[in-house]
């Protein structure tokens, strides 16, 4: 509610401070969302690269080296890279015998290499909540401490078809409505599943997880363990910003346990609406189809009362209408309706 008392003030240090550190944060907020992470930049950057050898393949030393440079200079976790005294690669090494990564072999050889090193390796499968046992760990770490989820072993196996220079991505698929699983998928199609949880998961329901996003991954699950966990939420949107659990689990902890401005919100919640199709989410019965109509319902929600504090009734109406439209059932959308409705 605005009151006109018929005089200007002249605004306070503190208040034009507090105004321009929104404004800052707004942008910050837009630059997150709107702009390539840093990593990708330098993809982006050697995209025009030619093909000086005219054999169909880019000179890919350039990328691989400041990808790394850019890594290590930021203290980026080692996911998919070995740390510089070579603890993976000696790892391997000391089983598969010197000059293992420089021969030529198919995938079922390169598969029964990897389940030999596994099993040498003697790394049992951590099972539980990752967020709740301090996070996933560096493939250095991997090695070293013996243990990990399926999100290192995937790592692992991502490093260790790449050194054998068989094209593999990690990918991912939800065995349940909440336990998610994650597997090596090589350029055949063929998945590689050590624990083989995945077994019953059909080869099209994985989705793929490029190496980018296995930085967030890693970040997201970080952030449950932080009392204060924006920054590690913003790096996970930074690397996957498009993926909707982390824009949403950013939003809904700045919205709830912060003093954010609206306005960064909106620029927030704005985003996650423009970049998501709610009829084939509304659509979808997939195992997590309820926890992700679930949160575009309170993105609505957040947007809806956002809109309404600073008086945008144009886009609170269409707000109103969106969830008149997929979620008049819900007790909570029949509130803000009758209480913001025209």
């Amino acid at each position: 509610m605005v009151t006109d008392t018929g005089k200007m003030k002249r605004p306070t240090l503190a208040l034009l401070l507090l105004v321009f550190t929104f404004n800052i944060y707004a942008a910050d907020i837009s630059d997150l969302l709107y702009s390539f992470s840093p990593l990708a930049q330098i993809y982006l950057k050697h995209l025009g690269l030619e093909d000086k050898n005219n054999n169909g393949v880019i000179e890919t030393a350039a990328i691989e080296s400041e990808v790394k440079a850019y890594i290590d200079a930021n203290n980026l976790p080692l996911l998919w890279l070995d740390d510089e005294q070579g603890t993976v690669m000696n790892a391997v090494t000391n089983i598969l015998g010197e000059g293992w990564n420089e021969q030529e072999v198919n995938e079922d050889e390169a598969v029964r290499m990897f389940n030999r090193v596994m099993y040498r390796l003697n790394i049992p499968g951590t099972t539980g909540e990752p967020g709740k046992s301090g996070g996933y760990y560096s493939l250095p770490e991997f090695i070293t401490k013996r243990k990990g989820f399926c999100f290192e072993i995937a790592q692992f196996g991502f490093w260790f078809f790449s050194e054998l220079k068989i094209n593999s991505v990690c990918a991912q698929a939800y065995l349940s409505t909440t336990v998610l699983h994650e597997v090596v998928k090589l350029k055949s199609g063929r998945i590689v599943d050590y624990s083989r949880s995945g077994s019953r998961i059909l080869s099209n329901n994985w989705h793929i997880d490029n190496p980018l996003q296995g930085i967030s991954i890693f970040y997201h699950t970080l952030s449950d363990t932080e009392k204060n966990p924006v920054t590690l939420m913003e790096d996970s949107v930074m690397y996957n910003k498009y993926y909707l659990n982390y824009s949403y689990s950013l939003l809904y902890f700045l919205r709830t346990f912060t003093d954010t401005d609206n306005h960064v919100l909106i620029t927030l919640g704005e985003f996650i609406l423009d970049n998501i199709d709610i009829n084939i989410i509304m659509r979808s019965n997939n195992l997590d189809a309820a926890r992700v109509k679930d949160m575009v319902k309170n993105n609505l929600l957040a947007l809806g009362i956002a809109y309404a504090e600073t008086g945008d009734i144009a886009k609170l109406q269409n707000i109103v209408e969106l969830l008149t439209q997929h979620f008049r059932n819900d007790r909570n959308v029949r509130q803000f309706i009758d209480s913001y409705s025209r």
